[in-house]
């Protein structure tokens, strides 16, 4: 999964779909034939990182036999996690926009939403770079007075 994971986001980068869209596929068969206590939560979350990155050629291909064929690859990953832990649903791939290290803190965008967050509570590698991907469990969204 960490392979599909990656060429999914190698062709968001590049706004190549056919062939990660291939690949990303090939992830999901063997993701189908794993019993769902094979899985970690690392393997899980790179589930959803794929789902993520393919979706965005569902979005963005004006294929549309690729376009299909990433929803549905979209679907089958959104599937297994399922099977395997519902409550992995729950987690969302954000950006994270702002990092006040000296306080421990900052926040990620999420689709529409802001999220704030303690640096500990950081699931990827936390840098001092703005706009890094990290997947997370969203709480309550960020207010600012």
């Amino acid at each position: 999964m960490r392979a599909c994971s990656e060429i999914a986001k190698q062709a968001a980068d590049s706004r190549e779909w056919i062939r990660p869209a291939e690949e990303v596929e090939f992830g999901v068969e063997v993701a189908e034939s794993l019993a769902p206590a094979d899985f970690t939560g690392e393997a899980l979350d790179l589930c959803m990182m794929a789902a993520y990155f393919t979706d965005s050629a569902a979005r963005e291909d004006t294929d549309d036999y690729i376009a299909r064929k990433c929803r549905e690859v979209v679907s089958r990953l959104t599937e297994r996690r399922r099977r395997v832990d519902p409550e992995h649903l729950a987690r969302r791939i954000g950006i994270v926009t702002n990092v006040v290290h000296h306080k421990g803190f900052g926040f990620m965008t999420s689709g529409h939403q802001d999220y704030f967050f303690h640096i500990s509570a950081l699931w990827a590698t936390a840098t001092s770079s703005p706009l890094v991907r990290a997947r997370f469990l969203p709480s309550h969204p960020a207010r600012c007075p």
